[in-house]
């Protein structure tokens, strides 16, 4: 009689412990329980400097002018496959743009010298697909780049970063599963990380591992240092 006592009063505890646990996650204060000790580590780490080797190319209001182009209209691709020859000239390591380059361009020529330019350098260019289940409810667009592109370029990464609802980015995803295949982040493409994987992370993975379950998203937080 007493260990049926006894076992009683485990499997309560168990449940309401775990009730407890469930309803403390799935509050707001549960959900962003690991904020706290992210924004301690990243306070204690202290501003960390851009790497000095990482140059970034912006297209703005001077550029425009100098190149004599619209800033209303996009960079016709010639421009960005003299760029990437100057680039190549230079001895760049990698180059990666946040920009899908879909559809075909103005003519055939156009886009297949700039399909070669794409191959002169280890090159990364942003795509985006919905997530897998149902198209129809998918709230991504369909980004992909056009294919004659996708298979000039090394990789192709997911562009953006997630942002928290107070407007912090404390997480990177390494890959996401798309409707076509899984995709890794555009920054980590761009620095040529190797040990990426479709599936659970390693040990030695990055801070945040992104999945779907039952077509909902669902995240699994690391510990790892950012660069």
């Amino acid at each position: 009689m007493k260990l049926r006592v006894h076992w009683f009063i485990k499997n309560i505890l168990s449940g309401f412990f775990a009730l407890i646990a469930l309803f403390t996650f799935q509050g707001y204060a549960g959900r962003h329980l690991d904020s706290y000790p992210l924004d301690a580590s990243f306070n204690y780490r202290g501003k960390v400097s851009p790497p000095k080797e990482v140059l970034i190319i912006s297209i703005d209001l001077e550029s425009y002018r100098k190149l004599g182009l619209s800033p209303f209209n996009i960079w016709p691709r010639e421009k960005h496959a003299d760029l990437l020859k100057k680039l190549k000239s230079y001895g760049v390591s990698r180059v990666a743009f946040d920009i899908a380059f879909q559809g075909k361009g103005k003519d055939e020529a156009t886009d297949f010298e700039f399909a070669k330019a794409l191959s002169l350098n280890p090159t990364i260019i942003a795509s985006d697909a919905p997530l897998l289940g149902d198209l129809e409810q998918s709230k991504i667009e369909d980004l992909s780049p056009e294919p004659i592109f996708a298979r000039s370029v090394e990789a192709l990464g997911r562009p953006g970063f997630p942002i928290d609802d107070d407007g912090t980015i404390r997480r990177l995803p390494i890959v996401s599963p798309r409707l076509s295949q899984p995709l890794r982040p555009l920054s980590e493409a761009a620095v040529g990380a190797k040990n990426l994987r479709f599936g659970r992370p390693s040990r030695d993975d990055f801070i945040n591992f992104e999945f779907l379950i039952m077509n909902s998203s669902t995240t699994l937080s690391l510990c790892r240092l950012s660069f």
